[in-house]
């Protein structure tokens, strides 16, 4: 399975506007999540917003949150796949 957090193009700009708007970072990774975000860092993104869709994982993307204050910005959801649990 591809890694769905796999950056590879770096961003050609000198102003910190770019952020993955939609990312699951809280989800189980095959790599340590400072890798993860690292690599995120190496091609221009600048901040991640970790989008919860359930109990669980929005509590996972606060957790992400306390730990990279600066990077990590969580909203907390539930998916409609979720919605009968």
């Amino acid at each position: 399975m591809q890694d769905p957090f796999y950056f590879e193009t770096p961003v050609t700009t000198t102003q910190n506007i770019f952020f993955d708007s939609h990312s699951h970072i809280q989800y189980p990774l095959d790599e340590d999540i400072l890798q993860t975000i690292n690599r995120a860092k190496k091609v221009g993104l600048n901040y991640l917003i970790s989008v919860g869709t359930n109990l669980a994982t929005s509590i996972d993307a606060l957790n992400l949150h306390a730990k990279y204050p600066k990077y990590i910005f969580p909203t907390a959801g539930l998916h409609p796949y979720e919605s009968d649990k």
